[in-house]
């Protein structure tokens, strides 16, 4: 019953949201002509532009950083002996070894 009521008060806020933004007027133009009109200024679409292009830019970026992770993958990949990549000791794997087996 409250999940109901709070759809309802939920769906009526949003109607009125709407009902304001395009009745109500706010000086001479109502809220949603007065975001059209920001939504078409030079400001705006100056900003639009210069987003893409930064995108793009990182975009290439990334591309750039793929590349080199994949050589460097194809590197390390090459020189796989199946040993692992860092020394451990013999007492450290004695202590594992012990660790494991009392967890049985």
């Amino acid at each position: 019953m409250f999940r109901l009521i709070r759809i309802a008060f939920t769906l009526g806020c949003l109607a009125g949201l709407a009902w304001f933004g395009t009745q109500v007027r706010l000086g001479e133009l109502t809220l949603y002509e007065h975001i059209q009109a920001i939504g078409e200024s030079k400001a705006s679409k100056d900003l639009v532009e210069g987003t893409k292009q930064k995108v793009s830019e990182v975009s290439g970026l990334g591309q750039v950083v793929r590349a080199k992770a994949d050589k460097v993958a194809e590197k390390t990949l090459a020189k796989d002996d199946g040993k692992p990549s860092d020394a451990v000791s013999e007492n450290d794997r004695k202590a594992l070894r012990k660790l494991l087996e009392s967890r049985q």
